[in-house]
C-alpha cells in the first residue's frame, strides 16, 4: 500500500511527540511491506518557499532494524510570504501556496491513502483539496489545534482556555493579529475541514471528549486508538504479544528506594503552558539537601524572558539545567532519576514521555487534569496533584521522602503498554476500511527531479481564466481572489484591461501570484474585442471569459474540468450562478438563469433549440468551453456587443454537447453597473434576434434537418413577438417614468403643503405674540400716565407744606391751624426762596 503521512515537522529538526510517533509509526508500517512517504513542514532560511528537497541525511539516519526506512520529503515555509489578496492570519491555517506543489507530490509518489497526522505550519485546505482528487484520507488529532489557533487552549496570559465558544472567546486572545470577523471564520473553516477525512483518530478519551464538546458532529465518529511506543532496551527481551493485543507489561524492574537527595526530572519544554514554574516553586518549601531537580528541554526564544525568571527562581535550589536532548539520550537519563514530574498548566492529550518514564521503570508525578490520569494511576504506579497547586506537588514529594516504601510501592511494571507494531497494526486496519480499492504491493517511487525539487510552473497551463477589465476597481479585488482560491491550480490568469481611468490597474498589480498575466490595450476595444483578444492571448486547451464583478465558487474550475476531460463531446460546461444584488441593482431578482436540477451533459441540437426560442440560459462567467471551439466559430462577433456570448453559444450547441452543473459554482452581481443596462429595449433585442439568424444558418449549413422549417416559422413568430415585446417595454419604462415622475410631483406638492401649513402656524404664533405684545405695551402706557399724573400732583403738596411752615416760623396763623387750602396757586409760588430776603421779628 502506498502511504503518504503528512506532519508539520520530523527529527532532528522538530523533536515533540507527534513527530516521534509519526516517524515511528511510518517506520513499522514501512517495516510491514508498505510503502511509506513522509511529506513534513520545515524550516530552512535561504531555500525557496515552498520548494520540496528530500533530505538524504534523515535516510541515513534510520535505525539499523529498519533496512529500508521511509522516504522522507520536506517542504520549506520560512513564513516569509505577504500576498496582497489574502490575509497573512488566513495563511497561517488555509495557505493554498502549498496545494499545488502537494497534489504534484502525489502524483509524482503516487497514494492509495493520505493520513494527516498534523498541518500545522501547512495548511488545513490540503484536506478537503486532496479529498476532492479522490485519494482517501485518515486525520489524526494530537492536539486541540483545530479549535485553538495557540494550539494548547491556553490564552495570552498563560491561563487555561475553557474553549473557543465556537471562535467568539478567541477573538479577545487575538485581537492584536486578526479581526474578530476572521478568527470566527478560522473556526468555521476548521468545523467544514473536520468533516472531511473518511476516518478521525485521537491518542485519549479525554480528547475524544473535549473535541466532540467543540465539534458535536464528531459525536461517534472518532476513533481512540493510543499509540505505540518503540520497545527501549530492557523491553526487547520481552515476550511478544498476540497481534493487536495491548500488554500488561510484567518487566523486572529495579527496586527503587529513597535516596538522599530524591533525583527528580522534568522532560519539556521550559515554556508557561508546561508548567515548569509550578515545580520550581513546590521545591522552595523542601531543604535543599533533601531533593535534586535536572530539567531537560528548549527554551523558546519568544519565552526568554520567562526562563530567566525560572531560572531567578530556582537560585539556591539544587536544579541541574539539561538543556535540549537527543533522543537516544532519553534512556539514560530517566535512568539517572527516581521520578518524573508533569506539572502542565495545560490539558495533555497524550504524552509520550510519561510512557516513556513508566517504561523505563520511573513512577510519574502528574497534574490530575487532561489524559494524564487516563496512565497515572494515584498510588499505584504514580501520584496525582490538582493542577497549578505547587503545594500540593510539594506535599507529594514530601511523601516521596517521607513514607519508608511509598517510592517502591509505586509500580510503573503495571503500565498498559503498546508497542509500535501493534499500533502500526491497528492503523493499516484503518486504512484498508476506507481505501476504495483493494491494497496492493508497487514499485519504489523514483527521486524528486533535479534541483531543489519545487514543481515549477510550465509555461502552458491546462486552462486559461480570462479576465477582461474596465473601470471594475469597485468589485476586481473579490473577483481576483476567487479565481486564486480554486481548488483546481492549473490555470493561468489573464488580465486584458481596456483603457480602465480607474484604479483597476493598480488593485491587479497588488496581487503576487505567478500565475497572473496583465495586458493592456493601447485602444479602448469594448467587449467583443476585447473578449477576442482575451482568446488571442490564452494558451489554455480549456478557457473561461470571467467578469470583473463577479464571484467563484471554490470548485468552479475542478468540477467543470473533470466534466470536459471526462466526455470530448462537450464543447462547454456552464453552471446555476447565484444571484449577488446591489443596493443598486434595478429589480430584486435576477429570472434568466438556467433553471435545471440535476447535472447532465444535453444533445447539442436540443439545447439550441431551447435557447433559440426561450432565450439565452447560459450566464457567461460560468462558462468553461474549449479553446479550439471558441476559435473555430471564429471567436466572439463583434458586431454583436450585446449579445455576442447568446450567438457563442448558439454556435457551440449546433457542434457539440452542452454540460451543465445544478450547483451554484458562480455569484453573479447584479448592479447598476451592469453592461446590459445599455442595451434595453429594441437595441437588446434585435441583437437578440440578429444572434439568432446567424445561429440559423450555421443551424442549416450542417446540414438539413426535419425540423428546419418548423424551426424557421418559429423563430419568425418569436421575432415578431420580440419586437413587440421590446415596444411595449419601453412604453412601461415610459409610463413607469411618467408615473414615478407624476409621484414625484405629488410627493412634492405634499411637502409644500405640509411646509404652508407649517408657515401658517408660524404666522398664527406671530400674530398671538403681537397682540401680547401690544396688550403689554398698553399696560406700559396706562402706568406711565398715572405716573406722571402722581409726580404732577406733587408740586402743589410740597407748596402747600412749604407754606404750612412757613406760615408759622412768622405767626402768621396759629400751630394747629390748618392752612386755607389752594390759597395761592401753585403756579405763582416762587420756585425758591431766598432766605436773605425773609424778615425775621426777633
Amino acid at each position: 500500500m502506498r502511504i503518504v503521512q503528512v506532519v508539520h515537522g520530523l527529527p532532528p529538526h522538530e523533536r515533540a511527540g507527534t513527530e516521534i510517533l509519526t516517524l515511528e509509526l511510518s517506520r513499522a508500517l514501512q517495516a510491514r511491506g508498505h510503502q511509506v512517504t513522509i511529506v513534513a513542514r520545515t524550516r530552512a532560511p535561504g531555500r525557496e518557499e515552498f520548494s520540496l528537497q528530500e533530505d538524504q541525511e534523515d535516510q541515513e539516519e534510520q535505525d539499523e532494524q529498519y533496512e529500508h526506512g521511509p522516504r522522507i520529503i520536506r517542504i520549506v515555509n520560512n513564513h516569509t510570504w505577504t500576498p496582497a489578496w489574502t490575509p497573512f492570519f488566513r495563511l497561517l491555517y488555509d495557505n493554498p501556496f502549498f496545494h499545488a506543489a502537494f497534489r504534484q507530490l502525489l502524483d509524482r509518489c503516487g497514494a492509495d491513502i493520505v493520513h494527516f497526522q498534523h498541518i500545522a505550519h501547512l495548511s488545513a485546505g490540503l484536506i478537503p483539496s486532496v479529498s476532492r482528487l479522490g485519494y482517501p484520507t485518515v486525520l489524526s488529532l494530537h492536539d486541540f489545534f483545530f479549535a485553538c489557533h495557540l494550539v494548547q487552549l491556553i490564552d495570552r496570559a498563560d491561563q487555561l482556555c475553557p474553549g473557543p465558544q465556537r471562535g467568539e472567546r478567541c477573538v479577545a486572545c487575538l485581537q492584536d493579529i486578526a479581526s474578530a470577523e476572521a478568527i470566527r471564520h478560522r473556526f468555521a473553516f476548521m468545523t467544514q475541514v473536520l468533516q472531511v477525512p473518511r476516518r478521525v483518530i485521537v491518542p485519549s478519551a479525554f480528547l475524544a471528549r473535549r473535541m466532540t464538546h467543540e465539534f458535536p458532529f464528531l459525536h461517534n465518529r472518532l476513533q481512540v486508538i493510543a499509540p505505540g511506543l518503540p520497545l527501549s532496551p530492557v523491553a526487547q527481551d520481552r515476550p511478544a504479544q498476540p497481534a493487536g493485543q495491548a500488554a500488561v507489561s510484567d518487566l523486572p524492574v529495579a527496586s527503587r528506594s529513597p535516596r538522599q537527595p530524591l533525583r527528580i526530572v522534568y522532560v519539556g519544554a521550559l515554556a508557561p503552558h508546561k508548567g515548569p514554574h509550578v515545580l520550581i516553586d513546590a521545591l522552595t518549601g523542601i531543604p535543599a539537601a533533601r531533593v535534586h531537580a535536572s530539567l531537560y528541554g528548549p527554551e523558546l526564544a519568544s519565552r526568554q524572558a520567562y526562563v530567566d525568571q525560572l531560572r531567578q527562581s530556582a537560585a539556591g535550589l539544587s536544579v541541574h539545567w539539561g538543556g535540549v536532548y537527543d533522543r537516544s539520550e532519553l534512556q539514560a537519563i530517566l535512568a539517572a532519576h527516581d521520578v518524573l514530574v508533569m506539572p502542565s498548566i495545560c490539558e495533555e492529550t497524550f504524552s509520550l514521555v510519561t510512557r516513556e518514564a513508566l517504561q523505563a521503570g520511573l513512577p510519574v508525578i502528574a497534574a490530575r487534569h487532561g489524559a494524564l490520569p487516563e496512565v497515572v494511576e494515584h498510588g499505584r504506579n504514580g501520584l496525582l496533584f490538582e493542577p497549578e497547586n505547587a503545594g500540593d506537588l510539594r506535599h507529594c514529594l514530601r511523601r516521596l521522602l517521607d513514607e519508608p516504601g511509598l517510592l517502591a510501592q509505586l509500580k510503573p511494571d503495571r503500565f498498559v503498554w503498546r508497542d509500535a507494531d501493534v499500533y502500526a497494526q491497528e492503523i493499516e486496519q484503518i486504512y484498508e476500511a476506507v481505501q476504495d480499492k483493494p491494497m496492493q504491493r508497487i514499485s519504489q517511487p523514483g527521486p524528486l527531479p533535479a534541483g531543489d525539487g519545487r514543481p515549477k510552473l510550465t509555461a502552458t497551463r491546462a486552462v486559461s481564466v480570462c479576465l477582461p477589465t474596465y473601470n471594475g476597481a469597485a468589485f476586481i479585488t473579490q473577483a481576483l481572489a476567487s479565481i486564486l482560491r480554486q481548488t483546481y491550480q492549473d490555470f493561468e490568469l489573464l488580465i486584458v484591461d481596456d483603457g480602465s481611468t480607474d484604479a483597476t490597474l493598480d488593485i491587479v498589480q497588488s496581487f503576487c501570484d505567478p500565475r497572473i498575466q496583465v495586458h493592456r490595450n493601447p485602444e479602448r476595444l469594448g467587449i467583443p474585442a476585447n473578449w477576442n483578444r482575451c482568446l488571442e492571448l490564452a494558451s489554455g486547451e480549456l478557457v473561461c471569459v470571467f467578469h470583473q464583478d463577479d464571484v467563484m465558487q471554490p470548485d468552479n474550475l475542478q468540477r467543470k474540468v473533470q466534466l470536459l476531460r471526462a466526455d470530448l463531446t462537450v464543447g462547454f460546461v456552464h453552471s446555476a450562478a447565484s444571484p449577488l444584488l446591489d443596493a443598486s441593482a434595478p429589480s430584486s431578482s435576477v429570472d434568466w438563469f438556467e433553471t435545471a436540477t440535476e447535472d447532465g451533459v444535453w444533445a447539442g441540437l436540443e439545447y439550441f433549440r431551447t435557447l433559440l426560442l426561450g432565450g439565452n440560459r447560459v450566464c457567461a462567467p460560468t462558462v468553461l468551453a474549449r479553446r479550439h471551439a471558441l476559435l473555430e466559430q471564429g471567436g466572439f462577433d463583434p458586431d454583436l456587443g450585446f449579445a455576442c456570448d447568446y450567438a457563442m453559444w448558439l454556435k457551440l450547441c449546433v457542434t457539440h454537447q452542452v454540460g451543465f452543473l445544478a450547483s451554484p459554482l458562480v455569484g453573479y452581481r447584479w448592479h447598476a453597473g451592469n453592461a446590459s443596462h445599455a442595451y434595453q429595449f429594441e437595441r437588446g433585442e434585435a441583437e437578440i434576434i440578429e444572434a439568432g439568424r446567424r445561429a440559423l444558418r450555421l443551424y442549416h449549413a450542417r446540414g438539413p434537418h426535419s425540423a428546419g422549417p418548423a424551426l424557421d416559422q418559429a423563430f419568425d413568430a418569436l421575432t415578431k413577438l420580440r419586437r413587440w415585446n421590446a415596444a411595449l417595454q419601453r412604453e412601461k419604462a415610459w409610463l413607469e417614468e411618467q408615473q414615478a415622475s407624476w409621484r414625484s410631483v405629488a410627493e412634492t406638492q405634499t411637502d409644500l403643503i405640509h411646509e404652508l401649513k407649517g408657515w401658517i402656524q408660524e404666522l398664527e404664533k406671530g400674530k398671538a405674540w403681537q397682540e401680547e405684545q401690544r396688550a403689554n405695551w398698553e399696560k406700559i402706557a396706562r402706568q406711565r400716565e398715572e405716573q406722571v399724573a402722581h409726580w404732577q400732583a406733587q408740586p402743589r403738596h410740597g407748596q402747600e407744606r412749604v407754606w404750612r411752615r412757613l406760615a408759622t416760623r412768622l405767626k402768621i396763623v396759629k400751630p394747629g391751624r390748618e392752612f386755607p387750602a389752594q390759597e395761592f396757586p401753585a403756579q405763582e409760588f416762587p420756585a425758591k426762596i431766598e432766605p436773605a430776603k425773609v424778615k425775621r421779628d426777633d
